[in-house]
């Protein structure tokens, strides 16, 4: 599966001078830009990680969320050895932030917004491989024969498209 949301925000800025790039890529000054990433991008990655994963688990329901919370808990970061990490503390700082934020109610909102949170700061392929590095907690949310994001070959396909991202400037 190719991320259509990563190559749409590419084709974006590719279409300007260079120069221009800090001012397209805000969304104060160039609405499209929210579009493409709130929607198309966020649209795209939505559906990867939804794909193999248990929403319904012994009569409780999930949301990609809860898995993303899992991830970062102290046990989980510690079993990975990433407690000291500082791109994991500041995955779990964001989570904890937009969790009590007024965005935090509304799960599909929390997670959209962490999209935006990392792809803002140029941390969102970083924090896909850390939420994807602990068996344990993708086993308890997912069918890892079926989600194309336990195959690392495609997490890290993914990955490398966000990457590039990364290299540009949103705000």
């Amino acid at each position: 599966r190719r991320v259509h949301g990563c190559a749409d925000c590419q084709r974006y800025f590719d279409s300007v001078d260079p120069e221009l790039w800090l001012e397209r890529g805000s969304d104060a000054s160039s609405p499209q830009i929210a579009l493409l990433v709130r929607g198309g991008l966020c649209d795209a990655l939505v559906a990867l990680l939804r794909d193999g994963f248990r929403a319904k688990k012994r009569f409780r329901s999930f949301h990609i969320v809860d898995f993303v919370v899992a991830s970062v808990e102290g046990p989980a970061l510690r079993r990975m050895e990433l407690h000291e990490s500082p791109r994991a503390l500041e995955l779990q700082s964001a989570v904890t932030e937009l969790s009590r934020s007024p965005q935090g109610t509304n799960l599909s909102m929390l997670l959209r917004s962490l999209v935006c949170a990392g792809l803002n700061t140029s941390v969102l392929a970083d924090w896909l491989r850390i939420m994807f590095s602990n068996p344990q907690t993708l086993g308890s949310f997912y069918d890892v024969k079926s989600a194309t994001l336990a195959d690392p070959e495609a997490l890290d396909r993914v990955c490398e498209a966000v990457d590039a991202l990364g290299l540009l400037p949103f705000d």
